[in-house]
């Protein structure tokens, strides 16, 4: 059903600025329609078909269709609709289900008899019900801005987003993890799994190190004191105020860097703001974890009296042949 003289309708602003519009593929100019009268609801999707800015025909021909489009006609007052006939659906035409005796006659009635308009009161919902059906498992065409299209919606469910306030921040967090919804869905977390999402979500090179060392405060109801009934020794008895740990944390690395995406991964960043919240949302147990960024050689900026920030962006000896790494 396609055409060579097929045009891109994205280089068209209105639909009445050529007379070659039916030569367009019937999906690329409904969608150019829906775009033009954007007030109008979506074709297909109401009970009213009058309330739709586009009506739909089948064209009254025997004839081998060469093209989608048979014709269109344009809108030329307030309130009125542009017709669309179509050659691949309709009770009269060349695909009609009907004896040919039924199309013959609303072609020689040539507009006057009423035949032709009481097939095309159904002909219209039968082509705006394949408009739908042809959307229904196509995301893209259903995509609402941030996500929150019933789709988009139900794919987040599967990882843990449910819906929440219809801010433009939380609408954008949204459209920024859908596309990882597959690999959110699953149930382990390894540590290519994590630095796999936050590279490809920043567009930075990252690596988790594993088993980092770290000491845990033993809360004092907790600790072991000297006649507390119910411990074992060398059980469940431990002396001191804080115990080492080496599977409950780790480390993600960021890097090389330069300096802008650096400081973009500072504390009070927007960057440093979203990787930690991404982390959380990735991390399906209560680890804990540090960030080290690896500034890429040549990166490490040369201090200056008066600039920098104190502890961030300064160096009193910056190294000269490897990188500078902080750990946050």
């Amino acid at each position: 059903m396609a055409s060579e003289k097929r045009i891109d309708h994205g280089t068209l602003t209105a639909p009445d600025e050529r007379d070659e519009l039916s030569a367009f593929g019937f999906f690329s100019l409904v969608a150019h329609l829906e775009r033009r009268f954007s007030d109008a609801p979506p074709i297909g999707s109401t009970d009213d078909p009058a309330r739709e800015a586009v009506r739909f025909r089948a064209a009254p021909t025997l004839g081998f269709p060469a093209e989608e489009i048979a014709g269109l006609r344009q809108a030329k007052a307030a309130g009125e609709r542009v017709e669309v006939n179509v050659n691949f659906l309709g009770l009269h035409g060349p695909s009609s289900p009907l004896p040919p005796f039924y199309a013959e006659r609303v072609m020689h009635a040539d507009g006057m008899g009423s035949l032709g308009d009481f097939f095309d009161f159904f002909n219209h919902r039968l082509i705006g019900l394949l408009l739908r059906i042809w959307r229904y498992y196509r995301h893209h065409l259903r995509f609402e801005e941030g996500a929150t299209d019933a789709i988009s919606v139900l794919i987040g469910t599967l990882f843990g987003l449910v819906p929440g306030e219809d801010t433009a921040g939380e609408r954008e967090w949204r459209a920024r993890l859908l596309p990882h919804a597959g690999v959110l869905a699953l149930c382990s977390r390894s540590a290519k799994l994590v630095a796999g999402l936050i590279s490809s979500h920043l567009c930075i090179s990252a690596r988790v190190e594993e088993f980092i060392w770290r000491e845990i405060d033993i809360p004092q109801q907790a600790q072991w004191r000297l006649g507390r009934p119910g411990l074992e020794l060398g059980v469940d008895t431990l002396a001191g105020e804080t115990m080492p740990d080496i599977v409950g944390k780790f480390r993600l690395c960021l890097g090389p860097l330069n300096q802008q995406q650096f400081r973009s991964l500072l504390p009070s960043c927007e960057s440093h703001a979203i990787l930690c919240r991404l982390t959380s949302v990735i991390l399906r147990e209560p680890l804990a974890w540090d960030l080290q960024l690896e500034l890429a050689l040549g990166q490490t900026p040369e201090w200056t009296l008066g600039e920098g920030e104190l502890g961030w962006t300064t160096w009193i000896d910056p190294p000269k042949e490897t990188g500078s790494l902080i750990l946050l």
